[in-house]
């Protein structure tokens, strides 16, 4: 009765979101901020590659699994522009841009709860209900309150991506069981890693640069994508140790990683490649068993963590005082500029924080706000920290409320998995994979707003619910 229950309270988050959005854009025909659809050789084609994906993932749940990895990270944005959007911020910004209302990740998981919704089990993912409430009220808080603003009120509704994907990666995990579907899950992260630095080489290429020049990605550009690339690193080769029984197949996926590492040091991403370090000598401590050899690598972890703080505080602290970052006289000085941002942008954020504490600004309106609360950047940017995004977009309550859900609680159960993976439980190493994959962009999000794109939202709370359920230890299938 509960899950029935629960089943219900989500549908109807999902319908309202969806709904809402809809009936705005077919009853306000032009508002300030409005993109019409667009189309081009790019778009096309990434809908005929898209179309091809979404009918495999809805031949059986084998090919689901295989293939949402593929969706999520491969198919260009370009598809987009054949659904209405909105301007994601004033459009006189040097790089003004736009983002749809609805996207392909919306079309492709609608599509497949569409078919698979009755052999969901929401009760394995526990969702608080006190959650679920918060976020209803957090809507309708924003769209009364943003009614006589269409431009605000336009950038609050293709904010609402995170709170649908959140619902669409409800149903996915509860549908996904690790016994069954891992493999063809793990598979699909290996091909769309292959692919994905594929595009990123070609995409540099076309943009004038090289392998001299920093590596990017089309969709995820160039910082996000390091720090993605570190997880992806991280997931396949703890993958490959613990669930891959092949040696030539553990081969492949230990080359893939050599090549993944590489592309990550051609982002030039140093928080990638820190945050990489970092989540693997955690797994490490996380899986060894002799108390020596933890002590031994937690002395040297806390000695290198030590020399790195000590090199960037030397090399960086007296050159951010001369810039005037703390007195307030924003200057350049090349190196030290990333850290002048992110200052600048942390301080503006905590203010608007201040001033918005009950359900915060909302999900991508904070860069029509930035310039009231005295930014100097006239360029489409976001708060450059995911912990600080989410209480400034959800509000302090509401936005630790969804830190703690999809970043700690996922974390809480380790000392209870552990136990299992040393008796050989199947689900707690296909945890550990999952985890592996989450702590590069647990560390770099205290830098980055990594989560405000939109495919690795929904990667990262797809691994997230995973995770919590197989905390949870219910394995049933649900076929």
């Amino acid at each position: 009765m509960v899950a029935n229950i629960r089943l219900t309270l989500l549908a109807m988050l999902a319908i309202l979101v969806i709904g809402g959005q809809a009936l705005f854009v077919l009853v306000v025909f032009s508002f300030d901020g409005y993109v019409e659809t667009s189309a081009n050789a790019i778009s096309i084609i990434s809908l005929v590659y898209f179309s091809i994906l979404l009918i495999g993932a809805l031949t059986n749940k084998k090919f689901l699994f295989f293939l949402l990895p593929v969706v999520a990270i491969t198919v260009p944005n370009a598809i987009n522009d054949l659904i209405p959007s909105n301007i994601m911020g004033p459009i006189w910004e040097t790089n003004s841009s736009d983002f749809a209302f609805f996207t392909h990740i919306d079309i492709f998981c609608l599509a497949v709860l569409f078919k698979y919704q009755s052999q969901a089990k929401i009760r394995h993912i526990h969702l608080p209900l006190i959650l679920l409430i918060g976020i209803i009220t957090y809507y309708i808080f924003h769209i009364a309150a943003y009614a006589d603003n269409t431009t605000l009120l336009g950038g609050f509704l293709i904010g609402l991506y995170q709170i649908r994907y959140f619902v669409y990666c409800i149903f996915l995990a509860s549908l996904f069981q690790e016994t069954k579907y891992f493999k063809y899950l793990f598979l699909g992260i290996c091909l769309s890693a292959m692919l994905l630095v594929t595009e990123s080489l070609i995409t540099t290429i076309l943009r004038g640069g090289g392998l001299i020049d920093r590596l990017g990605s089309g969709n995820f550009g160039t910082n996000v994508y390091g720090n993605f690339l570190a997880g992806l690193v991280l997931l396949i080769g703890t993958g490959a140790k613990l669930l891959v029984q092949t040696r030539k197949y553990r081969l492949l996926c230990y080359s893939l990683c050599a090549i993944l590492i590489c592309a990550l040091w051609l982002t030039g991403t140093r928080s990638a490649l820190a945050a990489a370090i970092t989540s693997q000598i955690i797994i490490f401590m996380m899986l060894s068993q002799g108390s020596k050899a933890k002590k031994t690598l937690t002395t040297a972890a806390c000695v290198v963590a030590l020399g790195v703080f000590l090199f960037f505080a030397y090399t960086y602290g007296a050159r951010l005082a001369e810039t005037g970052v703390f007195s307030g006289n924003y200057s350049y000085d090349g190196d030290a500029s990333s850290i002048n941002t992110r200052l600048v942008l942390w301080g503006i954020t905590l203010r608007m924080v201040a001033d918005h504490y009950v359900f915060g600004v909302g999900n991508l309106v904070w860069n029509f706000l930035k310039y009231d609360y005295g930014s100097p950047f006239a360029v489409l940017l976001d708060p450059h920290s995911d912990y600080l995004n989410y209480l400034v977009s959800y509000g302090p309550l509401l936005g630790i409320g969804l830190i703690a859900y999809l970043y700690i609680y996922p974390l809480s159960r380790v000392s209870e998995l552990r136990r299992a993976f040393y008796r050989g439980n199947y689900s707690a190493k296909c945890y550990f994979v999952f985890l592996s994959a989450m702590l590069p962009i647990l560390i770099s999000s205290f830098s980055n707003s990594n989560t405000a794109k939109h495919q690795v939202f929904f990667i990262f709370c797809f691994f997230s619910l995973c995770c919590i359920k197989l905390c949870r230890g219910d394995s049933r299938p649900t076929d």
